[in-house]
């Protein structure tokens, strides 16, 4: 008689074990193994407590009710092994993000390594981030993302992180102005069309620096090798700008975007050439003229991309007055 219900109360503690039991940081570090463990325990043990309340032997086959008792059984537990873990790996999720709003910490972290598997139906991708908090410790995290975005990092890469001040191996990698504005407390936009003619009107490479940081943060240049030009790179951004002053500035996006400024030209006078004939499409408006295409790179490492290539969006910007 009692067995039943010790069995039911360890079902019951298995389940808030897991739910609650457990440090956040802790389940959110390990949180496939946690969850399986949870899901199959927590499983096992409402499988035996059933049979103890509802014993097979107790049901007469005659009447086909032992059938349907075990189509019944096998239905629950199923729905519970799936719907146990879906909600583990949910809350998870949910408390980190409660975690990160509430005890978020600004710094910028370095990729050291990471690895990507993926099926049909899984997707075990992550990426290990080395970063220093505030108090000066230092800190190797795994973070999960997909397969599609790793393509995107690669090694000894700077990103914009945020960490929790209370569990430090809780973080999140910001990819929005909006998250990176929210918590250096700073305006952030993309670049626009307008910015692109105010750029290459600056004659000063100090100017356009000043400039390019009150867009968004991260801008560092360097001398072109081959002309009188300045490269300014902002690896956060993924963007490369090459300006010669009142001359002429290469925008290139170091990512396929076929949408990069269109709302924005027609807004800002530039009328789009049908007929033109070369790379890419061209726009102009009086004093200037507008050339954006996609461009294929040779990628020479392979730390960067699996691939032997790369693809980016080039605007050519020229001055013609």
């Amino acid at each position: 008689m009692h067995k039943k219900y010790i069995f039911l109360a360890f079902t019951l503690l298995s389940i808030a074990f897991f739910y609650k039991g457990i440090p956040l940081d802790v389940f959110h570090s390990h949180t496939t193994i946690l969850t399986l463990a949870g899901g199959i325990l927590s499983t096992i043990l409402l499988a035996i407590t059933i049979f103890n309340f509802y014993p097979p032997t107790a049901v007469k086959a005659e009447d086909k009710k032992q059938e349907n008792f075990g189509c019944i059984f096998i239905a629950v537990i199923v729905l519970f092994f799936f719907g146990f873990s879906g909600f583990l790996i949910f809350n998870t999720v949910n408390e980190s993000s409660k975690e990160i709003e509430k005890n978020g910490k600004y710094t910028v972290g370095e990729i050291v390594n990471g690895s990507s598997f993926k099926t049909r139906k899984a997707d075990f991708t992550s990426v290990i981030i080395k970063y220093k908090t505030q108090d000066g410790k230092v800190y190797q995290t795994a973070q999960d993302i997909s397969a599609d975005e790793f393509e995107n990092y690669y090694r000894f890469q700077e990103i914009p992180i945020v960490y929790s001040s209370k569990y430090p191996t809780i973080l999140q990698i910001l990819k929005k102005d909006t998250d990176i504005a929210k918590y250096l407390k700073v305006k952030i936009r993309d670049i626009s069309v307008l910015d692109l003619e105010k750029l290459i009107e600056l004659k000063s490479t100090l100017e356009i620096n000043q400039y390019l940081n009150s867009i968004n943060q991260k801008w560092q240049y360097e001398r072109a090798s081959n002309d009188n030009s300045y490269v300014f790179s902002n690896n956060f951004k993924k963007i490369i700008i090459k300006v010669t002053p009142r001359k002429e500035l290469v925008y290139a996006l170091n990512d396929v975007n076929n949408e990069l400024f269109e709302n924005e030209l027609s807004k800002s006078n530039f009328n789009k050439i049908d007929n033109f004939k070369g790379k890419g499409t061209v726009y102009i408006k009086p004093g200037y003229i507008l050339n954006k295409r996609i461009e294929r790179i040779k990628n020479n490492d392979p730390e960067k991309s699996m691939l032997d290539f790369q693809q980016r969006t080039v605007v050519y910007f020229l001055k013609t007055k």
